[in-house]
């Protein structure tokens, strides 16, 4: 509680403040209140943001027999003659929650000239993979009858499923 006398000692500061010509005036701000029993207390903390919604599980593996048992790491193209196309064929299953379209691409070539020469193409007509179900793909590798000097060459398939 504030008292008369310290009142009265206030008003005199700032009027000897004032009298010099300079004045000085501060104001503090807390975020700590005095609750009744005399104690500090504080806000409480914002709660944390929730947490963003699961990503959904979409799974699609690649296998070299239909009962889906042997994983495909690597395609083994063999000999290729120039101006041939050659086949090899996988088994895509759909291991996730939700139907897909399946997606191919390529990358990682080596040489890097090598995709100027070499194409890979598949069967996929585009309709939707359901959950569990497995989808023969034929892979075609066509190399070019003017590939030149490349005698051996590697790059990564790129099998995609978008729900």
């Amino acid at each position: 509680m504030v008292t008369k006398s310290q009142i009265a000692l206030s008003f005199i500061m700032i009027s000897l403040a004032f009298i010099s010509g300079t004045a000085v005036v501060g104001i503090l701000q807390s975020n700590e209140r005095l609750s009744t029993s005399g104690i500090v207390t504080r806000p409480a903390p914002p709660p944390p943001p929730p947490s963003p919604p699961p990503e959904p599980d979409i799974e699609i593996d690649v296998y070299s027999d239909s009962g889906c048992t042997q994983f495909v790491s690597n395609v083994d193209w063999g000999e290729i003659l120039a101006g041939s196309t050659i086949t090899r064929i996988v088994y895509v299953k759909n291991n996730g929650d939700y139907e897909v379209a399946l997606g191919l691409s390529t990358e990682n070539w080596s040489p890097v000239e090598a995709m100027d020469d070499i194409t890979l193409d598949w069967d996929y007509d585009g309709t939707i993979l359901e959950v569990g179900e497995v989808r023969q793909v034929i892979f075609s590798l066509s190399v070019a009858s003017g590939i030149g000097s490349i005698s051996s060459f590697s790059f990564d398939i790129v099998v995609t499923g978008s729900a």
